[in-house]
């Protein structure tokens, strides 16, 4: 009889257990795909749909429980270009709107872009990151989602340890659930030859629920205040490739005043990890404003070639009022002229990215989404699938990446503008994981990103739509399966 109770004591807790957590979910107002498949799960997977959700689908974008926009509006923040000029800027930018955006609404101030070089593949970029290192004088602020214990990784720790013998003040962040794997014996060997080494939201049972699922995936360096790294490249082995898995990617080495974004943008995570004092830039911005002043002309194509290059620092992360970098590659897409590229490995997109693609499509412009012909998992295959039928039907064009795997995150458009950063086209770069992406508004390294987008297209097998009308039926079944999870992903 006690037995009985018992029993039917728990099956009540449980289904009270059960009804709070739907109500909660529904509180929350996320978008409405995003709750129906957690609800599906929570009822149709009894306990184990709880535990997902606690563990990776709590929503702390009201909890404010990261404080990370506050930290990044810092008193130092430049006066706004846009408050500068005493007179309304041209017409002729087009862009006005978008670093507006970016400016007022998510303190990432325009700057002139200064030298940029571009890295298309690990060795390039490894090459030059140690390069920088080894010169480096006064402070290296290194931060990675990935750092391996393997060559790449080993050579990076050596080379940070080094400098610190060298009087450089050196700092490596890395995220703990991105080197989970990695033993900590590794890090502890960089620290012990003189490295300041931390580990973002270490992720350790019962504090899990709240750390596991809000992962912050940047790749960034500051080296001297002179120098800056962004981009999608972590620090291991199987970014440099090799003859049998070619790894393509992309990553910027920029100079010039966005580097201190980049280095605010380090030391705002660095005080978050250790709890310290507000770190200030060591490369401090001067009192006078340094942001470029839009020409003052009349409506003439000819301004569109003499604009200053400029480029903008986008963070993204779970506490923002708004989803900063969906917000802005959104309105990217649905402002291109002539084409459109993306280039992703994952693509499971939020509703307004995604309707965005097709509105422009079906506008005219020549849109491309190229993904790798075989992402990294089975799953992750079919939920990128379950969107390509709406996509060709809309007339975006679909490039399946064969010449290895497909890494890049960036988008470019009409030889005018780009992005490149550490965002996937996905719910979890876009809504969860902590992110950032350099936007930037220039001929040349926009040209330069699209001409590398087609020589990749040569290796591509383009999806042709009446093929894939063709598929089977227990294929389409999978990929719709797996498409209703998509929004937990």
């Amino acid at each position: 009889m006690m037995s009985d109770v018992f029993i039917w004591l728990l099956n009540g807790l449980y289904l009270l257990l059960v009804v709070g957590t739907v109500l909660v979910v529904m509180l929350e107002n996320r978008q409405p795909e995003r709750t129906i498949a957690w609800i599906v799960a929570i009822l149709l997977l009894p306990g184990v749909g709880l535990c997902f959700f606690y563990f990776f689908g709590r929503n702390i974008r009201r909890q404010r429980a990261l404080p990370l926009t506050k930290r990044l509006q810092t008193p130092h923040r430049h006066k706004s270009w846009l408050e500068a000029t005493e007179t309304p800027p041209t017409t002729t930018d087009r862009y006005q709107a978008l670093k507006s955006l970016c400016d007022q609404e998510f303190g990432a101030p325009v700057e002139t872009l200064g030298k940029t070089e571009i890295f298309y593949n690990g060795t390039d970029f490894l090459k030059h990151l140690l390069e920088d290192i080894k010169t480096a004088r006064s402070y290296i602020y290194l931060e990675s989602y990935i750092i391996e214990d393997d060559k790449v990784g080993r050579q990076v720790g050596q080379a940070l340890k080094e400098a610190a013998k060298r009087g450089v003040e050196t700092r490596l962040l890395y995220d703990d659930v991105g080197c989970w794997r990695v033993p900590k014996h590794f890090f502890r060997d960089i620290a012990h030859g003189g490295v300041e080494v931390e580990a973002y939201m270490p992720v350790h049972f019962p504090s899990l629920t709240h750390k596991i699922n809000y992962r912050n995936h940047r790749k960034i360096c500051v080296i001297d205040g002179q120098q800056g790294y962004i981009g999608g490249m972590n620090l291991a082995a199987r970014y440099l490739g090799s003859n049998d898995n070619v790894w393509r990617d992309i990553h910027l080495r920029l100079g010039g005043a966005a580097v201190r974004r980049l280095e605010q943008i380090f030391l705002t995570d660095w005080q978050f990890v250790t709890k310290g004092v507000e770190y200030k830039p060591k490369n401090e911005p001067p009192t006078t404003d340094s942001h470029p002043t839009l020409p003052n002309t009349k409506n003439n194509a000819a301004t569109a070639n003499t604009r200053v290059p400029q480029v903008q620092i986008v963070t993204n992360d779970p506490t923002t009022a708004v989803p900063q970098l969906m917000m802005a590659y959104t309105w990217a897409v649905m402002h291109a002229r002539r084409y459109l590229y993306v280039q992703t490995p994952y693509f499971m997109p939020t509703e307004p990215f995604l309707h965005a693609l097709k509105t422009a499509a079906m506008s005219g412009i020549d849109v491309r989404l190229m993904m790798p012909h075989k992402p990294d998992g089975k799953l992750l295959r079919r939920i990128n699938d379950s969107y390509v039928a709406e996509l060709l039907a809309a007339g975006v064009r679909v490039l399946l990446f064969e010449g290895g795997f497909l890494h890049s995150k960036c988008l470019v458009m009409d030889d005018d503008w780009c992005a490149v950063g550490s965002a996937n086209m996905d719910f979890r770069s876009f809504l969860n994981n902590i992110e950032v992406s350099a936007l930037i508004y220039d001929h040349n390294v926009s040209r330069s990103v699209r001409q590398q987008f087609e020589r990749d297209q040569t290796q591509c097998r383009e999806i042709e739509p009446s093929r894939w009308a063709k598929r089977s039926l227990m294929r389409r079944l999978r990929e719709s399966a797996t498409r209703i999870l998509s929004p937990l992903f």
